[in-house]
């Protein structure tokens, strides 16, 4: 082996044993950025590159980087190599993905030398990444980072030796996730003899679900000047951001149909008095028509599968609804 990255080169001694050709070694490409060939495809695979070696993981996407939390200290574990394959390799010149991901390989450069784990396996923990916005203090989910390590592992290195490590890290692996629309220009709907309002746009919807007597008060037809009316979320006023499997329309929530299947169904948690789960409605007068304007203040909303809630944000505009006297 011409060249490999020997890391933490104590640990190696303190850890190495004398086992015929088995050796305790290390390479490191922690910190590497991944990158993927083959998205959505059978032929998906993660690598990674470090000048002339790379690093390769080939596994099933779908299974593996699922858009859900894994719960603490409970990473999924992939067996290798009957559920993972990974590959070590050393060119004779600098790799590029082109190399990796061409339909037809590149001429050069060539492999001249690679390694396969025989055994081992792979954690993969997953979490979310939602960064606050700070000028209006949301925190929507944008993706999801999965955080690969290899325990364990074994390569063979093809000349009767074989590179055992007890922990790799790889690195992480981010995947998108379902930004929620701008629902605030969107035109608030209500269907007959229901006190919901809701927005959708193509498989996403936004529902304000009030009991009767909350709804009567918010909306009354009684201009509000300076001081809105406000209520709180809690078990029978919810807010629910929901996405489904396929495209929803106004009909579907109103003609008493079954709604499509929810990918993600988030509702909004108990509010805390002048704190947060605050539903704001400013009503206005023109000649008739009275609009009320929605505003959620620190409406938070939780997922059974995530461990940390999301909020649209300290004042979200939900929209404007009009009542007729």
């Amino acid at each position: 082996m011409k060249k490999f990255f020997a890391l933490l080169v104590f640990l190696i001694g303190l850890n190495s044993c004398d086992d015929g050709d088995l050796k305790v070694e290390s390479f490191d490409f922690s910190f590497v950025n991944s990158a993927t060939c083959g998205e959505g495809t059978n032929d998906f695979f993660i690598y990674k590159i470090n000048g002339n070696e790379v690093l390769i993981i080939e596994l099933d996407e779908t299974t593996n980087f699922v858009n859900q939390e894994t719960a603490d200290g409970v990473p999924r574990t992939v067996i290798i190599p009957s559920g993972a394959k990974v590959i070590y390799r050393l060119y004779n010149g600098p790799v590029s993905a082109e190399t990796l991901c061409s339909v037809i390989p590149a001429a050069t450069p060539n492999v001249i030398e690679e390694w396969n784990a025989v055994g081992g396996t792979i954690e993969i923990t997953t979490n979310v990444v939602n960064p606050t916005v700070e000028t209006t203090g949301s925190n929507i989910i944008t993706g999801y980072n999965h955080t690969i390590t290899f325990k364990n592992i074994v390569f063979d290195k093809g000349n009767g030796e074989e590179q055992r490590n007890e922990s790799i890290v790889f690195g992480t692996y981010k995947t998108n996730a379902t930004v929620p629309v701008n629902f605030t220009p969107l035109e608030t709907k209500k269907c007959n003899s229901s006190t919901a309002l809701f927005k959708s746009s193509g498989s996403q919807a936004l529902t304000l679900d009030l009991d009767e007597a909350t709804f009567n008060y918010l909306f009354s037809n009684e201009i509000t000047l300076n001081t809105p009316r406000t209520a709180y979320t809690d078990e029978t006023n919810t807010l629910t951001y929901r996405v489904f499997e396929s495209i929803v329309t106004a009909n579907d929530f109103c003609n008493g149909s079954t709604l499509p299947a929810d990918l993600e169904l988030w509702t909004s948690q108990n509010g805390v008095s002048e704190m947060s789960g605050i539903i704001e409605v400013a009503t206005t007068l023109n000649v008739n028509e009275y609009t009320h304007t929605i505003t959620l203040k620190k409406v938070m909303l939780q997922n059974d599968n995530v461990s940390v809630p999301f909020t649209f944000g300290n004042n979200y505009v939900f929209g404007t609804f009009v009542t007729v006297e």
